[in-house]
């Protein structure tokens, strides 16, 4: 039987967990000032079933990368799990799993990828610091040569697909599912066969090691209960829980360096 030990960490109303993110439709995403999509849903659950209360900040990627490592306790989600990160954090889940790829127009018929480095006479938009961005760059693509274009946020990428900015985009196929990527109008024209595809909820190495365990149990149960899986048939998860969106501004104040980010 294993045991939870609590006497390094407590959460209360005034003193929640702090959550963070980035905006990825469908995963996460702001609609009417509400933090929605499929993983808001399952932090949501989750953390209600071991009622512990939560703060949840949308930010860019490499800042929510910066604000989640500045201290134990505090979570980042969705994060990939990648051989250079095993020795960084502790992981709860897998909380998701999808496949990823580069994704063009339908229109774009003069695109015809067989290989990789077929791609690396287009440009790719990428998410500056991510794991999508690291593995491009091992696999020789740079911005200097012109085959990745990065920005902040996966939403800028999709906006400069659709208006010829970059021809190609890293995407989840998970993304389809909604509003914000129309992939009636969007094809996959490479798949990432050596990426990896599960994603996780985790904490800095040094967090309390019960809350990761309670954590993990209660998310064992909602895969066990159904609850994950109801989650993914409703509208690829993007019903209620919503969660309330906090200004731009969180609290903590990091350390001046941290590491480079990557997701």
């Amino acid at each position: 039987m294993l045991s939870l030990s609590w006497s390094t960490f407590s959460a209360t109303p005034s003193n929640p967990i702090e959550l963070y993110t980035e905006i990825e439709p469908p995963f996460q995403y702001v609609e009417s000032d509400r933090l929605k999509g499929l993983n808001i849903n399952l932090m949501t659950t989750l953390f209600q079933r071991v009622s512990l209360p939560i703060n949840i900040h949308a930010l860019p990627w490499s800042r929510a990368y910066r604000y989640a490592t500045s201290a134990p306790n505090i979570a980042l989600f969705p994060t990939l799990r990648t051989n250079e990160r095993e020795g960084q954090f502790v992981w709860v889940g897998p909380i998701l799993e999808s496949t990823y790829g580069l994704y063009k127009l339908k229109v774009r018929t003069d695109i015809q990828l067989e290989t990789l480095d077929d791609a690396r006479k287009y440009q790719t938009g990428v998410v500056i610091g991510d794991a999508r961005y690291l593995y491009l760059l091992k696999k020789g693509f740079s911005e200097d040569a012109g085959s990745l274009s990065a920005v902040s946020e996966q939403v800028h990428n999709v906006q400069k697909l659709r208006t010829g900015r970059v021809d190609l985009i890293v995407m989840a196929s998970l993304s389809c599912q909604t509003n914000e990527v129309d992939c009636g109008e969007l094809q996959e024209a490479f798949r990432f066969n050596d990426f990896p595809n599960q994603l996780y909820l985790v904490f800095r190495k040094d967090s309390d090691p019960g809350l990761v365990l309670r954590l993990q149990q209660a998310f064992d149960g909602m895969i066990d209960d159904g609850t994950v899986a109801r989650m993914l048939e409703e509208d690829g998860g993007m019903r209620k829980p919503e969660h309330e969106l906090l200004p731009d501004n969180p609290p903590l104040e990091p350390p001046a360096e941290r590491p480079r980010s990557y997701q």
